[in-house]
């Protein structure tokens, strides 16, 4: 019995110290599966250079399969610095001696920090966090927005614990479409994950409710009928037609446009009386007239010219500004004056090219019994005699007839003295008055001068050439001696911020944000870029360059390319034109449906449209 038992320790004591002797290989053998279940994950691997996006990338989905095989600090650096290659195993394998040396152990922290350093510098995490700032919805939906969201949160402290729930909710209904912001911010929700299920709801529902809106106007459109359907039998109607024999065709009646008689032609009508141009008098025209007499300006005598008359020369008049004082109004040969009427009573009536409104003196509204409103404000009126006069009272639709015309105007009150009515330019203009200040008279336009001149078309000109009428070729052309300077005009001068001297930046946010959509599946398109010759380089280079400066393009990473070509211009200059025809061909055209007048006032129901179209957005 003593012998069995010494043998059965024995044999375990064998046991134990192979165990331990084998201990070693053991624990190589589970790392090693350990590495292979490692790999059978797919890990990524990072071969370094500048690419800030794939180091974050990187960093994320190892770390992912690190929670997922629950991994030691020191199995997270061997196993992470393992999926290093190129350039970035070099950096670890340089850096790691440097970490050794210090003595303390090299944890995953250590290793993400130097790691982040190298590949995540501090200026590129600051554009990350200038980009949160200014994210905005634009072009992308809810979900797309959220996610754009969350993944630049994590870069902005402020947004990065659990406590700042309240913060994420308020920035992400800022940078919101005005539609959704305004259905959702009263709700005041403040749980960032409801916010977001609730807006993409909303613009779920939203988008339903239009694409049924945009399908019954399609349906209803299709559903009508055309307006007008020609018969089948259209071609054998006009067929029959032609064989039928044809009337001649019968001459018009020829009418004179001088006398209206349909007896003759105007050319020969005998009632015409020419007038002659140069003396006015009737019987002849210009060409036949035969006063050709010189006159002199200084005597007004006939025979020679002011420069040879013996007669002395007149005193020069100066010139002045019309006051409020009229004393000589009724001897003064220069001032254009006349009788106007109101309640049937004469009175005396200047018209007066630089005054602003039309007046009327205080005693004549008085003495007529009109009614004076006050104006809203004080109107200061600026005379060279007596300064500024000051006045707030208003003769409102004041009745007044003037040449054989009535009229309804707004006089304003002032102390006129020798004179009862000054008429100005606001009443000229509203009534095309034209001022002959030669003869002292005013001369009121019709309706048809005012249309001016009509143009005729090629049909109508042969039946007035076949009907004998006169006509005359005027040839006129126009040319500028000295081109005019731009900071000279005065529209320019008016509106400084509309013409500045450089073109400013273009605006990096946009009330409207653009997009182009492709048709699905289409390939990338990306061309080869035409031949140049080293001029035209050098010309490419150097607008690019200014397009660069003054912010109108920028650069761009994207796959997609379109070739560029240089065209010579009249100038003797290059312009730069991009070839987007293979680029065209992918693009999805909009098509909208065009509303029915008829539609759209059975919608409004009376409403009154107005229409603003803001063009700025769009175009800079």
């Amino acid at each position: 019995m003593a012998g069995r038992n010494d043998a059965a320790i024995a044999a375990a004591l064998e046991a134990v110290a192979q165990a331990v002797g084998h201990q070693p290989n053991a624990g190589a053998n589970a790392e090693s599966r350990m590495l292979k279940t490692f790999m059978r994950n797919h890990p990524p691997t990072f071969k370094g250079r500048y690419d800030p996006d794939g180091a974050q990338t990187w960093l994320k989905e190892i770390e992912r399969v690190f929670r997922v095989m629950q991994c030691t600090e020191v199995q997270k650096v061997r196993f992470g610095t393992h999926q290093l290659a190129e350039e970035a195993d070099d950096w670890w394998v340089s850096l790691l001696p440097t970490l050794e040396q210090d003595g303390a152990a090299v944890t995953w922290a250590v290793f993400r920090r130097d790691f982040l350093s190298r590949y995540f510098p501090e200026d590129v995490r600051g554009k990350k966090e200038i980009e949160f700032l200014e994210l905005k919805q634009g072009n992308m939906s809810v979900t797309e927005y959220a996610a754009k969201f969350m993944e630049l949160a994590k870069f902005y402290p402020h947004y990065t614990p659990e406590t700042a729930e309240f913060s994420k909710c308020i920035k992400f209904e800022n940078g919101l479409h005005a539609e959704i912001k305004r259905e959702i911010g009263y709700q005041q929700i403040r749980v960032f994950s409801e916010l977001v299920n609730s807006c993409r709801i909303y613009e779920e529902d939203t988008k339903a409710h239009y694409k049924i809106v945009n399908e019954r106007k399609t349906k209803g459109q299709q559903s009508r009928p055309k307006p007008y359907s020609a018969p089948a039998d259209k071609g054998k109607q006009r067929m029959i037609e032609d064989r039928r024999p044809k009337k001649k065709d019968v001459p018009a009646e020829i009418v004179c446009f001088n006398c209206g008689e349909k007896i003759h032609k105007s050319n020969v009508c005998p009632e015409e009386v020419k007038g002659c141009f140069r003396c006015g008098k009737k019987g002849h025209a210009l060409a036949e007239c035969k006063h050709n007499d010189i006159v002199c300006f200084n005597c007004n005598e006939d025979g020679h010219i002011g420069s040879q008359c013996k007669q002395p020369k007149k005193a020069p008049t100066t010139g002045r500004v019309f006051a409020l004082t009229g004393t000589q109004t009724e001897t003064e040969e220069r001032l254009i004056r006349g009788t106007c009427y109101i309640d049937n009573t004469p009175l005396v009536a200047i018209i007066d090219t630089g005054a602003t409104h039309c007046f009327i003196a205080f005693d004549c509204a008085s003495t007529l019994g009109l009614v004076m409103s006050d104006m809203n404000g004080e109107m200061v009126v600026e005379t060279p005699a007596k300064g500024s006069v000051t006045t707030s009272l208003v003769c409102l639709k004041c009745p007044l007839s003037m040449f054989g015309r009535d009229f309804e105007m707004d006089l304003v009150c002032l102390p006129l003295s020798g004179m009862d009515v000054i008429l100005g330019m606001n009443w000229l203009e509203y009534n095309h008055v034209h001022i002959n200040c030669f003869s002292k008279s005013v001369y009121f336009s019709s309706v048809e001068e005012e249309r001016g001149v009509e143009f005729l078309s090629t049909k109508q000109l042969k039946q007035l050439e076949h009907d004998g009428i006169v006509m005359f070729s005027l040839m006129a052309s126009l040319s500028i001696e000295n081109q005019a300077v731009i900071d000279k005009l005065q529209v320019v001068c008016d509106f400084p911020d509309v013409f500045p001297d450089e073109i400013p930046d273009v605006h990096l946010e946009r009330e409207v944000e653009f997009s182009i959509d492709l048709v699905p599946g289409m390939k990338l398109v990306s061309m080869a870029p035409y031949r140049m010759s080293a001029s035209e380089l050098a010309e490419l280079k150097k607008q690019l360059e200014n397009l660069l400066e003054k912010k109108f393009v920028r650069p761009s990473v994207s796959p997609w390319g379109a070739p560029v070509l240089l065209v010579k211009k009249k100038d003797g200059s290059m312009r730069l034109c991009i070839d987007y025809c293979q680029l065209n061909k992918v693009t999805i055209k909009n098509r909208y449906p065009l509303p029915r007048i008829d539609d759209l006032m059975d919608q409004l129901m009376g409403t009154r449209v107005f229409s603003k179209i803001d063009l700025r957005s769009g175009y800079h």
